[in-house]
């Protein structure tokens, strides 16, 4: 029984990744424009100072504009991407996915992990951006490196892979609770004042940008051989279409 039901959600699994296939281009592009965002970010809180409204969210946050009684799930939230937290939770996802979908698919989790990998050697070579905000009252960050955000970063790669590939096999509660983390760890870093929200979009955007690339280029390898034919049949109407 659970067999049918494992070839079943690989069956599915195939399917959607053959719409990959049909939209790898487009995905690519959009994975490019993800890490030009990111470094536009850079670019602008080095040459213009905070974005457009930053100061005025640390005003409104230190001001009292949200409740304090969120401090504590909100904390909650950002421990999920502390370095030993994110990597228990990494090996424990990563041993769920190869029980579930295959032991393929298990590596491509711990390659989305990866991208922290990617913000942490980016935060070295760019260096603190917080200097340009003249000391912004109230942000718990110290004179480190903070751009771009770890924590976002984590958050998209690994959760909103995991998500789609429980999406995909038709979970949808558990795509739905393993996407919690990805859309409360921004607003949970910014209103605890641990990153500017410059850091965060730029996490997010390395972040999805990472997950696509980990998908597009490990889509054939985790399906297996048996995909492969499929796989090269299903980007021939886009390379005629070109």
């Amino acid at each position: 029984m659970r067999s049918t039901r494992s070839d079943r959600g690989l069956k599915q699994m195939r399917a959607d990744t053959l719409t990959l296939a049909r939209h790898r281009k487009v995905l690519c592009s959009i994975a490019a424009l993800l890490f030009a965002a990111a470094g536009a970010c850079f670019l602008l809180v080095k040459l213009h100072g905070p974005l457009p409204g930053e100061l005025r969210f640390e005003a409104w946050r230190l001001g009292g504009g949200y409740p304090v009684t969120l401090n504590r799930p909100m904390t909650f939230v950002s421990y999920l991407g502390d370095t030993w937290v994110a990597a228990g939770s990494v090996l424990v996802l990563a041993a769920v996915t190869a029980e579930e979908v295959g032991r393929r698919w298990a590596i491509l989790v711990v390659a989305a992990a990866g991208s922290v990998v990617l913000a942490e050697l980016l935060s070295e070579i760019l260096g603190p951006t917080s200097p340009e905000y003249a000391g912004a009252a109230g942000v718990n960050i110290g004179p480190g490196n903070n751009f771009p955000s770890g924590h976002a970063t984590y958050a998209v790669s690994v959760y909103g892979l995991t998500s789609w590939l429980a999406l995909e096999r038709g979970h949808r509660a558990l795509a739905g609770s393993l996407a919690l983390p990805v859309l409360l760890m921004g607003p949970s870093l910014a209103l605890l004042g641990n990153h500017y929200p410059a850091d965060i979009l730029a996490g997010y955007a390395i972040g999805l940008g990472w997950m696509l690339g980990v998908l597009l280029l490990g889509e054939r390898w985790a399906l297996g051989r048996s995909s492969r034919t499929a796989l090269a049949s299903a980007r021939r109407p886009e390379s005629a279409e070109t």
